[in-house]
Formats: C-alpha cells, structure tokens, sequence
C-alpha cells in the first residue's frame, strides 16, 4: 500500500495554496510560495527551510537505488554477526536453563534428604527416650532393693552418676570397686 501512495504523490502536480486558506489564518506567513514543499533536481524532497528535519529523498516510479556490492557485502557481514550473537545467545539461555534446572533439583533432593535424616533423628530420639524410660521402670524397683538392704546392715548408700567415657577418673574408681565387690563373699546377686 504505501507503494502506491508514493506513486500517486509523485504523479500529482504540487498545488500553490489557496488565497481563501491565508486569509483565514493571518499569523500564518503564507506570502512566500517557494518555502512550501518542493522536489529539488536530485529528487530530494526540500522540506521548509526553516523546517529542522532533514530531507530525504522521494521515491518515484522510475528511480530504483540499488546498493553497491560493497555495500551488500558490508550488510550480510553485519546480519551475519548479530545472527551469530543472537545464537550465543540462546545457546547461554539454555545453559543457564540447563544449570538453574539441575541445581534446583539437587537444592530439591538435599531438602528431601534432610527431611527424611531429621525424621530419622527424631524417630531415634522417641526411640531412646523409650528405652530410658524402660530401663528406669525396670530398674527401679532393684535401686529400692539394694537401698533397703543396705540400710538394714546400716550401711550408708548413695548413688552417684559416673561418666561412661574410659579413662576418667571417676570412671576407674567405679571400675576398681565393683570388680573388687564382686571378688568377695558378702557380694549378693539381685
């Protein structure tokens, strides 16, 4: 379409404006004909002079500017590297994609397998809990067994916690005398 909008501008005579057009529009400076849109011999379209845009030149029927080889040359090159940027630049797209992908589902996995150690953690916990608990029920009743006979000889017992760890001096000691109290006669079997 704006083909033949160009051929039928090219085709038409320009027209001086009317006398009843400056009448009406007084501040309009309408005197000087040769100012008003006008081809030059070059086939540059010569814009007002005053006017701050360019001229560019007005296409006819007749006049097809075809590029040089050069520059062809010149634009294929150019076409050719921003064709080249543009698929290094999806090539990085994907890659990103790619790896943003792969480090999600590993953040996903390591999520999942904290999940399932801290349950497993917590399972383990009730489970020790449970057997403390046990332990303590089943052991309560020999504690008041051996505190009983011993307040009946009148012996004084106390119990205290001793470290489980090798090599700790209260640890040693508690060693040294339950092997000692089980060497004897008096010792008795709960």
């Amino acid at each position: 379409m704006p083909h033949r909008r160009s051929r039928a501008l090219a085709a038409s005579p320009h027209k001086p404006p009317s006398q009843e057009l400056t009448n009406t529009l007084e501040d309009t400076d309408m005197d000087n004909v040769e100012d008003v849109d006008c081809e030059d011999q070059n086939g540059t379209n010569k814009r007002k002079r005053s006017s701050p845009h360019k001229a560019r030149p007005v296409q006819t029927e007749h006049t097809i500017e075809l590029e040089s080889e050069e520059e062809m040359a010149v634009s294929r090159r150019a076409r050719k590297q921003s064709l080249e940027v543009r698929e290094n630049q999806a090539t990085q797209e994907e890659s990103l994609a790619v790896s943003q992908g792969e480090m999600l589902a590993t953040l996903l996995q390591l999520n999942r397998e904290m999940n399932k150690r801290m349950i497993a953690m917590e399972k383990k916990q009730d489970t020790y809990k449970d057997q403390v608990k046990r332990l303590e029920e089943a052991h309560k009743d020999q504690v008041k067994r051996m505190e009983e006979a011993h307040k009946d000889e009148g012996k004084d017992v106390s119990l205290h916690w001793v470290p489980g760890h090798s090599k700790v001096a209260g640890n040693e000691a508690a060693r040294e005398l339950a092997k000692k109290a089980t060497e004897t006669e008096s010792a008795t079997a709960l």
